[in-house]
């Protein structure tokens, strides 16, 4: 298409008409080149995320971490302010992936921490991460390593939580093994 754009012998109203038409056929291509790779590392991710699932022992675990936006309505019938005047209301998820040693079955339990007010940053995802791997420690003590996954929000996507996970992974007694982020516009996780 791009050659028969270029070609001289087709006819366009002018050279800047010509110009705007290959301008958005690049455009076009680009975008579609964008999305091909999108959905490759998509798939790529999931692939690797079932890999990881299916190849769970009893002594690993998967964390699943996200901050939901803000609280379920109160009421049936909530006012529009009353419902964006919760957004200092922060809490965050975390479902924990883990084989028993008994049943073998890989079973999910959830935690949720719940803040009248905190900045989403890395050091209160350190501090939650902490505490979320001291309680799953006290009643699964048989977990040694762990496998993060979250979106790419800035308070998990950045240097300083990914120095810090050594130094969490140590009082706990559960080392972090990876740090996985989901692709951006590909879903929710579990």
């Amino acid at each position: 298409m791009e050659d028969q754009i270029r070609n001289e012998q087709i006819a366009f109203y002018s050279k800047d008409h010509q110009d705007d038409i290959l301008y958005d056929f690049v455009k076009a291509k680009q975008s579609i080149l964008d999305w091909k790779a999108h959905i490759l590392r998509s798939c790529n991710h999931d692939k690797a995320k079932q890999d990881l699932l299916q190849n769970l022992t009893t002594s690993e675990a998967i964390v699943v971490m996200d901050w939901p936006r803000k609280f379920q309505q109160m009421k049936f019938r909530e006012k529009q302010s009353e419902w964006f005047g919760k957004r200092g209301l922060s809490w965050h998820i975390s479902s924990v992936n883990f084989k028993d040693k008994n049943s073998k079955e890989v079973e999910v339990q959830l935690y949720a921490h719940l803040f009248d007010s905190c900045t989403r940053d890395w050091y209160a995802v350190a501090s939650i991460l902490e505490d979320l791997l001291v309680k799953f420690k006290s009643t699964h003590p048989s977990i040694s390593q762990v496998y993060l996954h979250s979106d790419e929000a800035d308070c998990y996507h950045n240097n300083s939580l990914i120095a810090a996970l050594l130094s969490i992974g140590e009082p706990t007694g559960s080392s972090v093994r990876r740090f996985d982020h989901s692709e951006p516009q590909h879903g929710k996780d579990i």
